[in-house]
């Protein structure tokens, strides 16, 4: 995705190996998470950078979940299975 919008920064087009609407996707999603962040103006390669060094995901849609946290942060595993007949 990255490698995909600095090509489009860098030579304005799409890579290979990934559909143009994917593509646009991420890149309507860049111009949005900009403006979240209070940078106006048209997306730039350093602009893309500094987002992804922070560490924001610089294509995301959601307003909720944009930021990738690290850290010690646990699971919450779901266990689903069926019990033998007769059980409960």
């Amino acid at each position: 995705m990255v490698h995909s919008l600095g090509v489009k920064l860098r030579e304005n087009r799409w890579v290979a190996g990934f559909s143009r609407q994917r593509q646009q996707y991420w890149w309507r999603g860049l111009g949005k998470q900009l403006l979240r962040e209070g940078i106006v103006g048209a997306p730039t390669e350093s602009r893309l950078a500094e987002l992804v060094a922070r560490p924001i995901i610089a294509a995301t849609h959601s307003m909720k979940y944009f930021e990738i946290r690290s850290g010690p942060q646990i699971p919450h595993l779901s266990f689903a299975f069926t019990p033998q007949v007769g059980w409960g």
